[in-house]
């Protein structure tokens, strides 16, 4: 894939998201790459990012989880992230667009291997080094393990914590708003429709949003078989 997943845990009272930053600065600088943090916590090189960050608190625990871009398919990560051409509306806060880069740009000798030795270097200066355990296919036999991976592939955890969000879609001159929550459509407004139309649009109510697509694909209707390819 061309690129390494990283994730810092520490106790929650010791955890400061610049601090966990400004690890992974220093690890890249002793790597002789230039690489910097900007205002939103992202390391940047030459103002193109190479990494973003997210954070959860969760109890007495923090954690710091990102993905760093070291040989990827810059292309494919393009085409990847480029934006639906649905109208979608979840109230959130809306992302930050930025160029990306790869730290082979700035080094022709950096691997996955040098950066995990680095960073976990860093992290032992900081807090202190310990034994080194890696962890192999093996571990995915333990029995709380299994639990949790058989949890996180249950839609429930997937979609069930979905943020509200509502979708318009233009057909045959009319406006159709979904409202979805917790990825199941609870309500449909369209009050320019015809009744007949109308109708034929409550096939969709209390249907996961995911399954929207092959629903109206199997429909007989000319009207809900163009709403189709609004998905």
């Amino acid at each position: 894939m061309g690129n390494t997943n990283y994730c810092l845990m520490m106790p929650r009272n010791e955890f400061n998201r610049t601090i966990a930053c400004e690890l992974l600065v220093n690890g890249l600088h002793q790597l002789d790459i230039p690489a910097k943090m900007n205002e939103r916590h992202d390391i940047v090189i030459d103002d193109k990012k190479v990494s973003g960050s997210a954070y959860k608190i969760a109890n007495h625990r923090a954690y710091h989880h990102g993905t760093m871009l070291i040989d990827t398919d810059l292309e494919l990560v393009q085409r990847t992230l480029e934006p639906s051409k649905r109208v979608l509306d979840g109230g959130g806060i809306h992302s930050v667009r930025s160029q990306v880069t790869n730290l082979r740009q700035y080094s022709f000798t950096v691997d996955h291997t040098s950066f995990v030795e680095e960073i976990t270097h860093q992290f032992g200066k900081k807090y202190g080094h310990q034994p080194l355990v890696e962890i192999d296919d093996g571990i995915l036999n333990e029995p709380k393990i299994k639990d949790i991976m058989e949890t996180m592939q249950t839609r429930e955890w997937l979609l069930g914590q979905t943020p509200p969000f509502k979708q318009q879609i233009q057909v045959q001159g009319h406006s159709i708003v979904l409202s979805v929550r917790k990825a199941i459509v609870v309500q449909i407004d369209a009050p320019t429709l015809p009744h007949t139309h109308k109708k034929s649009l409550e096939i969709l109510l209390d249907v996961p949003y995911e399954s929207i697509p092959k629903l109206l694909e199997q429909s007989n209707s000319d009207f809900l078989l163009e709403i189709k390819n609004k998905f």
